[in-house]
């Protein structure tokens, strides 16, 4: 009752925000903006005797709740909201695990799970109708809808054999055919050849969509993930050979890259382990350092929080962070959320972001402005030089570090624990690490510690200072008498020494 009492609250604070802030309101040629979606999670048995822990009866519009996967009704109405909000942006992006957890335990999984991909591209097109042809001297006429494949859409979790181009995969058969819709041939084939894709989506800015199943710690060949049959691949899929090829082409053809995935390569806040296997993520991220220079942003949904990270410049030269959103199921506790990000059509840097969220008790309203990176988290724009900088503030001041662990991070919901000194620390090693390894030398050394306690302490000194100042020019403000006749001492102390200087100087020689 506390919590739903908590959230109530902050959403009625957030509701008083105008809405035609700065992503709402028209915006100059100059500048575009794209929607992000990831971890739908649609549950089609939500509900009923099938759904996904929330197996209840229930009739629609079902109301989400904490722990449990989207009912109809939440997918549906946060996509009518975007579009509301934002109706006309330069592409869409979905982030990967459209499908419900335990897929393979629906009724008819194959089917369900293709009518699950079915129904998320529908409601996608449903709400952003407009193809995006201005390009098509490039590449055929298409949709302004990319999807990435997360863990969850294949047929049972993570499980995904790693085929070569002469052997027939099952899966990405069955992906390429309830993507066919949206895919060009070029896409289709290369979706058939590794689950990965390209698309142009605006003049110099193509967006390469990634099957980074395969990197998964938690990868199977064959299944269940209990019992995983899966030998290390150093180049699954020919992925990295393909990443290398389109990268080189982009640095040739002097175009930009965005890198679209489902899981990122970070060490996670839930678990402090890796995501990925640590081969695949220092493959990875020196592959994309090599081409820093054309890969303007990389983002990522599966963490269900919205969480950056921004790699130490001395293993690698990274000028963009990787990005992480927030899910729109509610089963981590977290509120339903979307984002709009802001980018510069000139030089395709990422500007800022603006989430938008709703209550998991009443999310069937108008969706409000929750987080924006620049004004609440204080980042300049989106790269990882700005970032990095913001870092410190954000772990020290007791006011921005509550903007983003109460509010940002899970989407409005306040968490159960505080976040103290060490806590923070734990953070900040998170934030600046993407291997297991980094991290562990992060929270093992004390130096950042030391930073954090002695600008705390300067804090609080000079804060004692301001305080002291103040307090003794009330105390004597309240006593005109006394300490008007103390100033006139000390005016009078000062004239003499000022007259005195004055014979000295006088009897300098020239």
């Amino acid at each position: 009752m506390r919590c739903s009492i908590r959230i109530s609250v902050f959403f009625i604070f957030i509701a008083v925000r105008k809405e035609s802030g700065y992503l709402i309101a028209g915006h100059g040629e100059e500048i575009g903006t794209f929607v992000l979606f990831t971890d739908i999670h649609y549950d089609p048995y939500f509900g009923t005797p099938h759904g996904y822990v929330c197996n209840e009866s229930s009739s629609p519009p079902q109301l989400p709740k904490f722990g449990c996967d989207s009912p109809l009704g939440l997918l549906t109405h946060t996509f009518s909201e975007a579009a509301r909000i934002h109706p006309d942006p330069d592409f869409v992006l979905i982030a990967g695990d459209s499908v419900r957890h335990d897929g393979h335990l629906m009724p008819d999984s194959m089917h369900d799970i293709g009518e699950i991909i079915d129904t998320v591209l529908n409601t996608s097109m449903r709400f952003f109708p407009r193809a995006q042809t201005t390009h098509a001297s490039t590449t055929d006429p298409h949709l302004r809808v990319l999807l990435t494949l997360g863990n969850n859409d294949v047929f049972e979790d993570y499980v995904l054999q790693v085929t070569d181009a002469t052997e027939n995969n099952t899966y990405l058969n069955f992906i390429a055919q309830h993507w066919s819709s949206q895919l060009t041939r070029t896409e289709l084939l290369d979706v058939l050849s590794g689950g990965y894709y390209e698309r142009e989506v605006t003049d110099g800015l193509r967006i390469l969509s990634l099957n980074t199943i395969v990197y998964s710690v938690h990868h199977c060949d064959y299944g269940p993930p209990q019992q995983c049959l899966s030998g290390y691949n150093e180049d699954p899929f020919g992925q990295f050979a393909w990443l290398e090829q389109r990268l080189s082409a982009a640095l040739e053809g002097n175009y930009k890259i965005y890198l679209l995935g489902h899981i990122a390569p970070i060490v996670t806040s839930y678990n402090h382990r890796e995501l990925w296997k640590s081969a695949y993520v220092q493959a990875f991220l020196a592959l994309v350092s090599r081409y820093d220079s054309v890969v303007a942003a990389m983002i990522f949904g599966h963490v269900h929080s919205d969480e950056f990270r921004v790699v130490d410049p001395t293993l690698f030269n990274l000028s963009v962070p990787i990005l992480m959103s927030g899910a729109i199921t509610p089963i981590y506790n977290n509120n339903p959320s979307f984002k709009v990000f802001r980018y510069d059509r000139d030089t395709k840097e990422l500007l800022d972001s603006q989430v938008f969220a709703a209550p998991v008790q009443n999310p069937y309203t108008r969706w409000m402005p929750l987080v924006n990176s620049s004004t609440d988290l204080g980042f300049k724009n989106l790269s990882a030089k700005s970032i990095s900088a913001a870092i410190p503030r954000l772990i020290e001041d007791d006011a921005a570090w509550d903007t983003y662990y109460n509010t940002a991070y899970r989407a409005g919901v306040k968490q159960n624990q505080s976040c103290g000194m060490d806590c923070r620390v734990v953070w900040y090693c998170l934030f600046t690490t993407a291997s297991a390894s980094s991290f562990r030398q992060c929270k093992s050394s004390v130096d950042y510690r030391r930073v954090l306690e002695g600008a705390m302490l300067g804090f609080g000194l000079v804060c004692c200072a301001v305080a002291t100042v103040f307090l003794w020019r009330r105390y004597r403000s309240k006593q005109p008498a006394r300490y008007a006749k103390l100033e006139s001492v000390e005016r009078g102390i000062e004239m003499n020494e000022l007259l005195t200087t004055s014979v000295q100087l006088s009897e300098l020689p020239t």
